[in-house]
């Protein structure tokens, strides 16, 4: 998962000024989560768990994290992908078929979105990584060919959101 975070942070520094800074060498890194029900709080917990002072990369610089967790209606502005602060990266989250589903509706009527807007970039150039958080070979079947589709990174969570299952995974 690490190169999944330096893979996002090189493509929204070269386009942006690569979010808040939080000190000489630290910056804030931004992230969406996007799941339906409790997956989406559960797995940023989990994350702050894992890592709450945040978390070096290979440029010696110290990263913490931001989330704004979207569990609902991505047509709203307060739910939108680019609402202030932009995110640098989106975890989609999902434990269940109808978590799957909502992903699935929620990017959907954000691409219809970038499409009435003539946005050149699919979700506004946001990188997507698709986390499962469930249990079940025929969901996380469906959720890598989800993450094919949509030419993204696919995590599986182990079927916990244990930290430290998460930990390895990042």
């Amino acid at each position: 998962m690490d190169g999944v975070i330096e893979q996002l942070l090189h493509r929204r520094e070269a386009g942006t000024n690569g979010g808040g800074v939080l000190g000489t060498n630290g910056r804030l890194l931004h992230l969406v989560v996007l799941g339906a029900r409790a997956s989406a709080q559960q797995v940023a917990q989990a994350m702050r768990q894992v890592l709450p002072q945040g978390f070096r990369l290979d440029d010696k610089a110290q990263y913490a994290l931001d989330f704004r967790i979207i569990d609902s209606d991505v047509g709203l502005p307060h739910n939108s992908f680019h609402t202030e602060p932009l995110p640098h990266s989106c975890l989609c989250v999902y434990a269940s078929q109808p978590g799957l589903e909502y992903i699935r509706e929620s990017l959907e009527k954000t691409l219809l979105a970038n499409l009435e807007q003539e946005d050149r970039l699919p979700f506004h150039g946001l990188p997507l990584v698709m986390v499962f958080a469930g249990q079940g070979d025929f969901l996380r079947e469906e959720g890598i060919n989800r993450a094919k589709s949509l030419q993204c990174p696919f995590v599986d969570d182990g079927g916990g959101l244990d930290p430290v299952r998460l930990e390895q995974a990042l």
